[in-house]
């Protein structure tokens, strides 16, 4: 991979989208400019402004692991080591899933449920937190909620409380490690939430091999894989969730892309719920599930 004129910012563009066009990266383009982006401390825009600004040798290394890396899709967040999400901030790396788009739906579906209410000691729980992201997004945002945040592996609590630190909302959430009601059974919790989000594992494990590189290779498999057909942690949650809820609080949960009826019919099949309703993502797919508990 030669380096070619690197010393401005404008050919380190040019070099870093041929090289990823080289690797078969669909958005080559985008990338090079989010990669210049992390590189430089400056959005997209100023970017275009810099085209004729020198570019140190140290920048120009980095810029070249960072297409190595790519070229062997690794997930340009993890290389870069943050990500987006509702419009803040977020550390990322292998031990926790790379927050998406489709995943703010469910932060926002929950902020909804506590909009408006006259209550300002509020707890939440979510379960399968990884990076934070929805735990993060939903105390940034309504800041009279305290929200207690769990995942199964020490690994991702870590990053969840750095993300927390980072969008200095640490004080009001609470980490426990350990798997989904577990984390919490010795706290004496039980009908104390008003609202339970969750994100977990849906992936059928037959369908993880045929992943793409970049999320079967590079993401954390606990996160990925819900068993023989991908329903295995949203039953568990199902089953316990009612005895953590406050009567009429709901249950939010993102599905997969073709298991909305699945879920609805364990749901409605489940006595303790009741108002069970899906909602869409921006792809139109049937994303994430309400259910409030009777």
């Amino acid at each position: 991979m030669t380096m070619g004129s690197l010393d401005k910012v404008g050919g380190a563009l040019s070099w870093a989208e041929r090289n990823l066009v080289r690797f078969g990266i669909e958005e080559a383009s985008r990338e090079a400019y989010l990669f210049l982006s992390y590189l430089l401390g400056v959005g997209i825009p100023e970017v275009r402004e810099k085209h004729g600004h020198d570019l140190t040798p140290d920048l120009r290394e980095t810029l070249r692991v960072w297409i190595e890396r790519r070229g062997k899709r690794e997930p340009l967040q993890y290389i870069v080591g943050e990500t987006e999400f509702m419009g803040l901030d977020f550390m990322v790396c292998g031990d926790v899933l790379i927050p998406r788009p489709e995943t703010e739906l469910l932060a926002e579906m929950a902020l909804l449920e506590l909009s408006g209410g006259d209550d300002k000691d509020v707890l939440t729980l979510d379960l399968c937190t990884g990076s934070g992201c929805v735990a993060v997004s939903v105390a940034a945002r309504a800041p009279w909620v305290r929200i207690i945040a769990t995942d199964i592996t020490q690994a991702a609590i870590d990053t969840a409380v750095k993300n927390a630190l980072l969008n200095d909302c640490v004080t009001r959430i609470e980490f426990f490690r350990g798997d989904l009601f577990r984390a919490i059974e010795h706290v004496g919790l039980e009908e104390s939430f008003s609202v339970i989000t969750a994100n977990p594992p849906y992936i059928k494990t037959s369908e993880i091999a045929s992943l793409m590189p970049e999320v079967g290779e590079f993401e954390p498999m606990h996160a990925l894989d819900g068993g023989h057909d991908g329903l295995d942690v949203i039953r568990g949650i199902v089953k316990d969730a009612h005895r953590f809820l406050k009567k009429n609080a709901p249950l939010i949960l993102e599905v997969g892309y073709d298991q909305s009826s699945e879920v609805l019919e364990i749901l409605k099949a489940d006595d303790n719920y009741t108002e069970v309703e899906v909602r869409k993502d921006l792809s139109d797919i049937e994303r994430v599930i309400k259910a409030r508990r009777k």
